[in-house]
């Protein structure tokens, strides 16, 4: 089992105020002296900052802070690490304690109303509250998924909750760390308004157990310091460390969140973080061949930018799982490894490392037609049907793909993830053979290294937006069989053909046999 702890410093992020304030209320002075500070937050609540140690005495509530109302003399002080409230205050309110260093707060039996916010809220998770069983503050952590120190044994409990029915997670206090166990994937969290069930946990570790097979997308992402969550990229956590199971397979989009540069290892623009590639960085030379880091057991899906395309990529033996890849040159150590397995399912060529041997890919592309990427770049398309007609997604789970409702009529794939040949830059020439009826929608859709393609005299129809963002593709001679080159446009956005092909301009046409062809290709040009 590969474990890789990563040490780091927390970052110090300034908390956004932003609101002009009107004029506050005049604060009763505090008077110090050479051991503690006092001062007053109402006519019947004063405190005393003694050392780290904020000590509020008196009888009531401490009334609601804000903007408007006015803050603690000691907001924001760094120095105070734990905070005492007498019996005698009943209720704290909104802000009482916004206190970045705040570690444990001791609420007696007479608090009956504790605020939602009386922690600021993105400190709440580092926070211990101390009280009596069946208090108010006992009621409070449960409800926060705070942890809660009993007052009387000193027991500190767990935090418990699920993923699924069959996954559940334990959170100690004492070492900070997040255990999972279970059997099965834990799900993607992110989209619209879901989050993790750990979000609101503070944790150091995460230690997931055998029989996990997946990490969804976001799993363990958590609140930023601000506390706010933003869905397409949650804040930054405290994990160092990270524990991986031999049963883990797949990993989703950005597992842990948003993580600091100082807590990840960065090499040759690929951001390494327990054991997973989770992105990459602008490389200053980003056609130029690629090597994963030795040691990673797993690359995170989106792990790599539309616009990284090197040469080759090439993957450790450690490697378990591939979640994405740039579509190039897959080099790896085995013949039957995630490497080889990911090339041949995105019909990308695998190049074992050892024995120089490059494994060609072939796969189903059409009823009756199937295609093979051989070791020179030539993807040869044969069969005697037509080709599939695929669909122009940017998200397989959307119910609508610009307007247009998705059904069982609708043969589609996701353009980055699934479709056979886009984005692949191993593509350098295509022969259709003949037999081929059709060439399918958006079949040879973003391919930057493309300079030929050979079109039969059996193929009848050029599917919508069919060739499309070639730019090296110079030429093309288009048959006399070809009655139709079809246009998208049964969706709200509509895609010339050829467009993105910058360079094709030496276009080979016979006479058209009719004015209805003439009509049907002629609008190209």
């Amino acid at each position: 089992m590969f474990c890789k702890k990563l040490t780091a410093a927390a970052a110090a992020l300034a908390l956004l105020t932003g609101i002009p304030a009107p004029v506050l209320p005049v604060q009763p002075p505090m008077t110090a002296s050479a051991e503690s500070v006092t001062g007053s937050l109402t006519d019947t609540i004063t405190y005393t900052i003694d050392g780290d140690t904020l000590t509020l005495t008196g009888t009531g509530a401490t009334g609601t802070f804000n903007y408007y109302n006015g803050f603690p003399d000691y907001r924001r002080s760094e120095d105070i690490r734990h905070v005492i409230v007498e019996e005698g205050i009943t209720e704290l309110g909104h802000w009482t304690f916004e206190l970045p260093n705040l570690q444990s707060i001791s609420l007696p039996d007479s608090i009956e109303t504790l605020d939602d916010n009386f922690i600021y809220d993105s400190y709440q998770s580092q926070t211990l509250l101390i009280g009596s069983e069946g208090s108010a503050a006992q009621t409070y952590a449960q409800a926060h998924s705070m942890f809660f120190q009993n007052a009387k044994t000193g027991e500190i409990a767990d935090i418990t909750g699920s993923y699924t029915d069959t996954i559940g997670y334990v959170c100690s206090y004492a070492d900070r760390t997040l255990t999972v166990t279970g059997t099965g994937e834990i799900p993607d969290y992110g989209s619209g308004n879901s989050k993790s069930p750990v979000y609101s946990l503070y944790f150091e570790s995460i230690v997931i157990g055998e029989g996990i097979t997946r990490i969804g997308d976001r799993a363990f992402a958590v609140a930023n310091r601000s506390g706010v969550i933003s869905y397409s990229d949650y804040g930054t956590s405290a994990v160092q460390q990270v524990i991986l199971p031999d049963s883990l397979r797949s990993v989703g989009e950005t597992p842990f969140g948003s993580l600091p540069d100082t807590w990840v290892t960065v090499e040759d623009g690929c951001r390494y973080f327990g054991g997973i590639l989770i992105g990459t960085e602008t490389r200053e030379d980003a056609a130029a061949p690629l090597t994963v880091l030795e040691g990673t057991q797993h690359i995170a899906e989106s792990a790599f930018g539309r616009n990284d395309l090197p040469e080759s990529v090439t993957l450790p033996e450690s490697i378990r799982s591939v979640g994405s890849l740039p579509k190039c040159l897959v080099r790896g150590t085995s013949d039957d490894g995630a490497a080889a397995q990911y090339a041949a399912s995105h019909c990308l060529l695998f190049e074992n490392v050892n024995t120089g041997a490059i494994t060609e890919p072939s796969g189903v592309c059409g009823a009756g037609v199937t295609y093979r990427l051989a070791s020179d770049g030539t993807l040869t398309i044969e069969g005697t049907g037509p080709m599939t007609n695929y669909v122009y997604v940017n998200n397989p789970d959307d119910d609508y793909v610009w307007g247009y409702p998705l059904d069982d009529s609708l043969d589609w794939l996701d353009l980055l993830g699934y479709h056979p040949f886009s984005g692949n830059s191993c593509i350098r020439h295509i022969v259709v053979a003949p037999g081929v009826k059709t060439l399918g929608d958006f079949a040879f859709i973003g391919l930057p290294n493309l300079e030929t393609l050979t079109i039969p005299d059996t193929v009848t129809r050029i599917g919508g937006s069919c060739i499309m963002n070639c730019p090296k593709l110079s030429s093309l001679d288009i048959p006399e069989s070809v009655t139709v080159i079809a246009e998208w446009s049964s969706m709200p956005m509509s895609y010339a053909p050829f467009e993105g092909c910058d360079s094709l301009t030496d276009i080979h046409l016979p006479p058209p046999s009719d004015r209805a062809r003439q009509r049907a290709v002629l609008p190209v040009f």
